[in-house]
């Protein structure tokens, strides 16, 4: 049996890290879900902070998924797939998945900031005229 050259060894690990970072973001994400949807008056207030939890542990079952995906990859070695075409990759589902994950928690923290400068910048509008209606619009869109 052939040995595994160092480089691929240290991808190896590297692919293990990534499964074991990915489980746990997806493990706490969770955790805080379950915080924020066990209280009726959590659930109503804190809807985005929700939604990031869910963007969030999505990340981590992207992260998850794509560690996993690389480790099978380099556990073949010594064969390496070496015709394997851009399409192929997309086609194994993590790429976009990690393209979502990457992106959706983001820009859920761009739409906080921007909440939470409508709400000190503007009390008056904030507090007369927002409503759960216009968080889940920020949510959705």
């Amino acid at each position: 049996m052939n040995a595994v050259p160092a480089d691929i060894q240290t991808m190896i690990n590297l692919n293990i890290q990534y499964i074991v970072v990915g489980a746990s973001i997806m493990i706490e994400n969770i955790i805080v879900m379950l915080i924020f949807l066990s209280s009726s008056s959590l659930r109503r207030k804190y809807h985005l902070l929700i939604a990031l939890a869910i963007a969030d542990a999505l990340a981590g079952c992207s992260t998850l998924t794509a560690g996993y995906g690389r480790h099978l990859i380099y556990t073949k070695w010594p064969d390496l797939p070496n015709s394997t075409t851009v399409m192929d990759c997309v086609r194994t589902g993590w790429p976009p998945l990690l393209a979502i994950g990457g992106l959706w928690p983001a820009t859920l923290v761009l739409v906080i900031g921007i909440e939470r400068a409508l709400a000190v910048f503007t009390p008056m509008f904030y507090h007369a005229r927002y409503t759960t209606k216009h968080r889940w619009f920020l949510i959705i869109g």
